[in-house]
C-alpha cells in the first residue's frame, strides 16, 4: 500500500532537485547532465503528485480497481518520460515515445472511469464493455503512432482509431442500466454503433463509395440518440419534471434527423431552413438536458450536513454500575468500576456502492438503486 507521507516526501525532494538542477544548468550555461537531472526531477514530482490522490483511492473498496489502473499508467508514463529525458530511444523516436505516453495517459483515464463503474450494479456491464473498448482503442492508437513511418498508408490507422473511439462511446452509454430495467431498445443503439463502425472501417480501407459514409453517419446519429435517451430517462427527477426529459430526447432526435437528411442530401450548407431547424433543435436539446442534470442533483440533496464529522469519543452508561461517562472510541474502561468497554461508530453506507445514507428516508440507494434495510 502506498504511503501518502512517503509520496509527499518524494514530491518535495523532486521539486528541490529540479530547482537545484535548473539553477545549476542556467549558471553553467545549460550543462546537458544538469538538464537531464532537472527533467528527471520534474517528471518525478509530477508522478508523485498524481500518485497522491490515487493512494487515497486505493484505501476504498469502490475505487481500488480504478486506482490500481491509474498507478500502473502513471508508472509507465513516468518511465517513458525518463526514456525521452535521457534520450535512451534516440532522437528519431522522441515523438513516438511522447505520443505513446499521451495515448496511455488518455486511455488510462478513460479506463479508470470504466473500472470505477464496475463497482456499481447498474453500470457493471457498461464498465466491462468500456474497459474492453478502451484496451482496443489504446492498441489502435499505438499502432497508428508506431506504424506512421513504417507502413505506407498507415495514416488510415489514425482515422480508424478515431472512428473506433467515436462509435464505442455511445455503445457503452447505451449499456448503462442493463439488467436493472426493461429498456431493450438500448440494443438497437449498440447494434447501430457496431454496424456504423464496420461500415466506416470498410469504407476507410476499401474506399468503396460515398454510400458507406451516409450509412455510417445515420448509424452514429441513431446510436447517439438512443444513448442520450437511455441516460436522460434514467435521471432521478420528480414525476412532475419528467416532461423535461422527454423534451430533451425529442429535441435530440429532431436534431439528429434533420442532420441526417442534410448529410444524405449532401446539402449541409445550402439548405438554410433545415440548417436553422437543426440548430434550434440542438439548442433546445442541450438546454433541456442540462436542466435535467441540475434537477436530478437538486432532488438528490446533499450527502452530509455542513461541517466535518469526526467521532473521537462517546457518552455511554456503564451496564454494570450505571455510571454515565464520556469515553474515547475503541478500547476503554469504566471510570467507576473498571469494566472494559469497546465502542465503535460507523456511518450508514450502501452495502453495494458505499454511498453515504445519512438521513435517508427511502428504501433504495439514491446512487445505485440497491434495496436498503433500515434497522
Amino acid at each position: 500500500m502506498l504511503r501518502q507521507k512517503t509520496i509527499l516526501k518524494v514530491l518535495l525532494a523532486s521539486l528541490g532537485i529540479a530547482a537545484v538542477a535548473g539553477a545549476g544548468a542556467v549558471l553553467l550555461g545549460g550543462d546537458e547532465v544538469a538538464l537531464h537531472v532537472m527533467g528527471t526531477a520534474f517528471f518525478t514530482a509530477v508522478a508523485a503528485g498524481l500518485l497522491l490522490p490515487l493512494a487515497r483511492w486505493m484505501d476504498r473498496e469502490t475505487t481500488r480497481r480504478a486506482a490500481l489502473l491509474g498507478v500502473t499508467i502513471v508508472v509507465i508514463d513516468y518511465l517513458l518520460s525518463l526514456i525521452n529525458v535521457w534520450e535512451l530511444a534516440g532522437s528519431r523516436r522522441d515523438d513516438e515515445v511522447w505520443l505513446t505516453a499521451m495515448v496511455l495517459g488518455l486511455t488510462g483515464l478513460a479506463g479508470m472511469c470504466f473500472a470505477f463503474m464496475l463497482t456499481r450494479r447498474t453500470l457493471r456491464l457498461a464498465g466491462a464493455v468500456g474497459l474492453a473498448c478502451t484496451a482496443i482503442d489504446a492498441l489502435l492508437w499505438l499502432l497508428a503512432v508506431w506504424l506512421d513511418h513504417i507502413i505506407k498508408g498507415s495514416h488510415q490507422w489514425w482515422e480508424l482509431a478515431m472512428i473506433f473511439t467515436l462509435y464505442a462511446l455511445p455503445a457503452v452509454v447505451c449499456l448503462v442500466g442493463q439488467g436493472q430495467d426493461r429498456r431493450h431498445w438500448r440494443w438497437l443503439g449498440v447494434a447501430a454503433s457496431v454496424i456504423g463502425f464496420a461500415v466506416a472501417a470498410y469504407h476507410l480501407f476499401a474506399e468503396h463509395s460515398e454510400v458507406g459514409e451516409d450509412v455510417a453517419a445515420v448509424a452514429f446519429s441513431l446510436a447517439f440518440v438512443i444513448a442520450h435517451a437511455n441516460v436522460v430517462l434514467r435521471a432521478r427527477i420528480r414525476p412532475s419534471q419528467r416532461w423535461l426529459g422527454y423534451l430533451a430526447v425529442a429535441a435530440t432526435t429532431a436534431t439528429a434527423a434533420v442532420l441526417d437528411v442534410l448529410i444524405i442530401a449532401d446539402d449541409l450548407h445550402s439548405d438554410e431552413l433545415l440548417a436553422r431547424m437543426a440548430g434550434a433543435a440542438g439548442i433546445v436539446a442541450g438546454c433541456a438536458t442540462l436542466a435535467v442534470v441540475v434537477l436530478a442533483r437538486l432532488n438528490r440533496g446533499v450527502d452530509v450536513e455542513p461541517g466535518t464529522f469526526e467521532a473521537i469519543d462517546i457518552t455511554v452508561i456503564c451496564p454494570r454500575c450505571r455510571k454515565k461517562q464520556t469515553l474515547p472510541l475503541g478500547d476503554a474502561r469504566c471510570i467507576n468500576c473498571d469494566l472494559r468497554i469497546h465502542t465503535r461508530v460507523e456511518e450508514p453506507r450502501c452495502p453495494q456502492c458505499g454511498y453515504l445514507l445519512y438521513k435517508l428516508t427511502s428504501d433504495a440507494c439514491p446512487e445505485c438503486g440497491a434495496a436498503i434495510k433500515h434497522h
